[in-house]
């Protein structure tokens, strides 16, 4: 269970899911980072109450996440594309930090 000020890493942020989630980790008092891959996305992860949104589709991305926890990483990572960020997340999870894997995408037989 999350404690207050906790730090958490939402990616997918400006999806249903991510809002929701977003939302919740705000009102628990945790700091909430977002990912979402437009400006109109992060706009909406801001407007959920996320502490810091972070465009996913920038090539230094990673590194502007670790900047926002230093010296701590994300002790929970919502994850919704697995199979993109996992690697990612297991760099940017604290020493005891949680990940929990909403979703993934598998390889097409034709890729």
């Amino acid at each position: 269970m999350p404690q207050q000020g906790d730090k958490i890493l939402v990616h997918g942020a400006s999806g249903g899911v991510g809002i929701a989630a977003v939302q919740l980790a705000e009102q628990q008092n945790l700091y909430v980072v977002g990912t979402a891959g437009t400006p109109e996305g992060l706009a909406i992860v801001k407007g959920a109450g996320a502490d810091a949104a972070v465009n996913h589709r920038d090539p230094h991305y990673v590194e502007q996440l670790a900047a926002l926890v230093p010296n701590t990483g994300f002790h929970s990572t919502l994850e919704m594309l697995a199979s993109k960020n996992l690697a990612h997340d297991l760099e940017l999870a604290s020493e005891d930090g949680r990940i929990l894997v909403i979703g993934t995408r598998l390889a097409s037989p034709c890729e």
